[in-house]
């Protein structure tokens, strides 16, 4: 894969094979996608992201699967970042699961909840 923004396609193939080292490595996370790339991939197909914005959880165990994928794909480090944990107000009771395999589960924000975050300031709570 060639660095660069990511379409809705390059992103599920991508959390495939985040699943698939997480499940190699007997472990099972859970992901939260907000922001642009949750808008690509439920609203705009056509939209890229040059990252993914998410919580996720065992967060180490996530990192280090990203990071594996990150290599092996030569994306950026961070393709897979939770920086916007602080921004999160709180659960969104729209979400929507878009990804499910052994490993990993991945939900994405509501069309309000992309929008709202990306535009809060910090808090102290997350999903």
């Amino acid at each position: 894969m060639t660095p660069g923004p990511l379409s809705a396609d390059d992103i599920r193939r991508l959390f495939e094979e985040l699943a698939s080292e997480l499940d190699r490595n007997g472990q099972r996370a859970e992901v939260f996608l907000v922001g642009g790339a949750a808008i690509a991939l439920c609203f705009h197909a056509r939209r890229a992201t040059r990252d993914l914005d998410a919580i996720f959880a065992p967060a180490d165990s996530v990192r280090r699967a990203a990071a594996v994928v990150a290599d092996r794909e030569g994306l950026d480090p961070d393709w897979l970042n939770d920086a916007v944990k602080g921004f999160l107000r709180g659960p969104d009771p729209n979400a929507a699961r878009y990804f499910e395999a052994p490993g990993l589960l991945v939900d994405v924000a509501s069309a309000g909840a992309s929008v709202r975050n990306s535009n809060s300031q910090p808090s102290d709570q997350s999903r």
